[in-house]
């Protein structure tokens, strides 16, 4: 499953599960964001190979949010018998050829890191101090929790940078040293 998807592609799977073929259970995919937003796909069976093949026109429809979720795979003869594959988060980018004037186009984690740098240098306005990050008010964050936040954030945000220039085939700012000597 990838991380991400733009709002508007096509998502297409192709899953060997040699534990769960194709041929003997289905498997779904469950996606919930924190703001109520869900996703659900079932796999459709091609050979021993479970395919998702989500068009343009559904995917158009999904909210750009962070989503997490789970794989399912259920056997076929008894229904009984399911299992959880996989675990991970499906981000979905907006379409920014449909995207309004305004719209913010950094990342989850850099919206997040940006909030509480701001809370942290004292300039942060209502809106912000009333922001929830992780199920928690920002405003009623200890001093201790927005550094931890901060520390996290900015490890992620600095991930997703380097993740970028990788997919670009730039360099990722880090120096490799090798010293050579001579026996």
């Amino acid at each position: 499953m990838p991380s991400a998807i733009t709002a508007g592609d096509t998502l297409l799977v192709s899953l060997g599960l040699t534990a769960y073929p194709a041929t003997e259970w289905t498997v779904t995919f469950s996606f919930r964001a924190a703001e109520g937003s869900a996703i659900d796909l079932t796999a459709t069976a091609s050979g021993s190979y479970h395919l998702i093949n989500e068009g343009p026109t559904s995917t158009v429809n999904w909210m750009a949010e962070r989503y997490s979720g789970f794989g399912r795979a259920t056997n076929i003869a008894d229904a009984t018998l399911a299992q959880v594959f996989w675990r991970g988060e499906l981000e979905v980018l907006p379409n920014l050829a449909t995207a309004e004037g305004d719209y913010d186009t950094r990342s989850w984690a850099k919206k997040c890191l940006d909030l509480i740098e701001a809370v942290l240098q004292g300039k942060a306005s209502r809106d912000v101090l009333n922001s929830t990050i992780a199920g928690q008010s920002i405003g009623r964050m200890t001093p201790e929790q927005l550094w931890l936040m901060r520390d996290r954030f900015k490890a992620e945000y600095q991930a997703e940078q380097a993740a970028d220039a990788a997919a670009q085939g730039k360099g990722q700012g880090s120096n490799i040293c090798i010293r050579f000597t001579l026996p």
